[in-house]
């Protein structure tokens, strides 16, 4: 019975950890920059008017960005659903604040065995 209540503890703190990992990544695209990538704006730039027009792309999540506004395609200079997500940033960003969930709740363990 005690290997399944230790069993049962350690999923669901594994689960907890996932999900709060997470919605830390979710929350992160509210941390937003712009640049150095850049982003096709319009069609109507050079000196004849009909060349590409480039402008600093914004890009959402910390600390890596995931989340890539897509100028022509969704609201200028707002992140939303239509823009372009990079998965693979994405998965670096919830890894990134997975560790750091993990880490948090081992260091309250050892602070807590010390007292």
């Amino acid at each position: 019975m005690g290997a399944q209540k230790s069993v049962l503890k350690t999923s669901l703190l594994a689960l907890a950890a996932i999900a709060l990992a997470l919605a830390l990544t979710a929350g992160s695209v509210l941390i937003q920059s712009v640049g150095p990538e850049m982003s096709v704006s319009g069609n109507l730039c050079g000196p004849t008017g009909d060349q590409f027009c480039y402008e600093p792309t914004l890009k959402g999540g910390f600390p890596f960005a995931y989340l890539y506004d897509k100028p022509g395609i969704s609201v200028g200079r707002q992140l939303g659903p239509e823009d372009e997500l990079k998965g693979v940033w994405f998965i670096a960003d919830w890894l990134a604040y997975w560790a750091l969930v993990v880490f948090a709740y081992r260091t309250a363990i050892l602070l807590k065995k010390k007292h």
